[in-house]
């Protein structure tokens, strides 16, 4: 009987890891039909502060650099419907407070994702160029490669993404009693020395750019200590942690 349960679940499981795959996969095919197009959207701060063009200096980069542009688009379009198959796998074995708390995870992280992916692709790249453009001498043409803009676009939009995910940790650090809300709020003065110094790895080595990152990452921080106010102030947790606390207590007096 166990065994059958098991096998019924890890059925599910594959079938909704089937789906995003699949899903990517169509994701993928549409991307690189539409390479051009995607290409030019990315590229469009060089093109049109700098009126730059780019170069490609090897044949095999013309291949794989609109692959490697479909697959970061497919991924982007993708990451919903996977945190959406992942919660909807655990739905059923959840209480309606868990539900909740699940959904607002859920929200939460594609919101983050987005937001900080459409940050560096629509604030950061342009101010990266209009930099280059400040600093860059007047006798000097600026011809980036195809392959090495198009990767930094990918890691830069990345980062972001994942970096504003910060809420999230927060939340299952004070979800998993280890941290409270209190310590983080203690923790804010040494967080802005820590953004500054990934502001400072993850972004080239000027100041604004250090800025550009740490300041918004400093502000994100702010909005997870919002939602663990919001989540004390509506007991969300708390309800939780009563259900468990309550199935512990009947599985105790069965045993």
């Amino acid at each position: 009987m166990f065994d059958e349960a098991v096998l019924g679940y890890w059925q599910e499981f594959r079938f909704r890891i089937s789906l995003c795959l699949g899903w990517f996969l169509g994701c993928f095919c549409l991307s690189y039909a539409y390479s051009n197009w995607l290409y030019s959207l990315i590229t469009w701060p060089v093109s049109s502060i700098l009126s730059s063009s780019f170069v490609v200096l090897s044949l095999v980069d013309t291949l794989t650099t609109p692959l490697r542009l479909s697959w970061y688009v497919a991924w982007f379009m993708t990451v919903p419907l996977f945190f959406y198959q992942m919660g909807a796998f655990v739905w059923p074995a959840m209480y309606k407070q868990e539900r909740r708390l699940c959904l607002t995870v859920l929200l939460l992280a594609i919101a983050l994702y987005y937001f900080g992916t459409l940050f560096a692709l629509g604030v950061m790249s342009p101010f990266l160029v209009y930099y280059i453009k400040a600093i860059l001498p007047p006798s000097v043409t600026y011809m980036p490669d195809m392959k090495l803009y198009i990767d930094f676009m990918i890691y830069l939009s990345m980062c972001f993404g994942w970096v504003f995910e910060l809420p999230l940790a927060m939340m299952f650090l004070v979800y998993f009693n280890w941290c409270s809300r209190q310590k983080l709020a203690s923790f804010r003065r040494y967080f802005i020395i820590i953004a500054f110094i990934v502001g400072m790895v993850l972004t080239p080595p000027d100041v604004l750019s250090q800025c550009l990152l740490a300041i918004p990452l400093c502000l994100v921080y702010e909005f997870g200590l919002l939602i663990l106010y919001l989540a004390h102030r509506f007991g969300l947790f708390r309800s939780v942690r009563g259900l468990q606390s309550h199935d512990k207590l009947q599985i105790i007096q069965q045993v």
